[in-house]
């Protein structure tokens, strides 16, 4: 017994598309940006050249980021050692539709869901919360929403349980 495509090929190949062309500029953001907060870098004089820019952010939006504390550097060390390499992957197979990353993306995005909920938990419950609500949300929630959708889409049934649909 075969699990029925929940919607045409063509859709699931323009979703699939739409993911890895997303998770393509997270894993850029994760590689070329968390690794300055994982080891604790001054945003504010370092030459980095993405340095400044979120130091600007952190000013406008989000001054955890300068506070910067010990639980932010671990989450963003993970993001920008691990979750950044894997991401690549994950772009690549879902723009080729290599069928193998179905699971290890379902923990993916499982982990990313999880981790969005912890810091999204320090930055509103703690002492440094947002300063600027709309560009906060406007800058993380796809770090949230996006993973939801490809957890919807690994476990959606279709291509990537089933293969293509004849």
């Amino acid at each position: 017994m075969t699990i029925a495509p929940l919607v045409t090929s063509k859709s699931h190949s323009s979703i699939d598309r739409m993911l890895a062309v997303v998770f393509g500029v997270f894993a850029f953001t994760s590689l070329s940006m968390d690794w300055l907060t994982a080891l604790n870098v001054n945003l504010k004089t370092s030459a980095y050249p993405l340095a400044k820019p979120i130091y600007d952010y952190a000013l406008l939006a989000d001054p955890l980021l300068i506070v910067n504390p010990p639980a932010l550097q671990v989450m963003c060390g993970i993001s920008a050692f691990i979750y950044g390499p894997f991401t690549i992957w994950l772009a690549w197979a879902l723009w080729t539709g290599h069928r193998r990353i179905r699971i290890p993306a379902i923990i993916y995005a499982s982990t990313i869901i999880y981790s969005m909920g912890v810091y999204f938990y320090i930055e509103f419950m703690g002492e440094t919360p947002p300063t600027h609500l709309p560009i906060f949300l406007g800058a993380t929630l796809p770090y949230l929403l996006f993973p939801m959708l490809l957890l919807w889409r690994m476990w959606s049934g279709g291509y990537w349980i089933d293969g293509p649909s004849a």
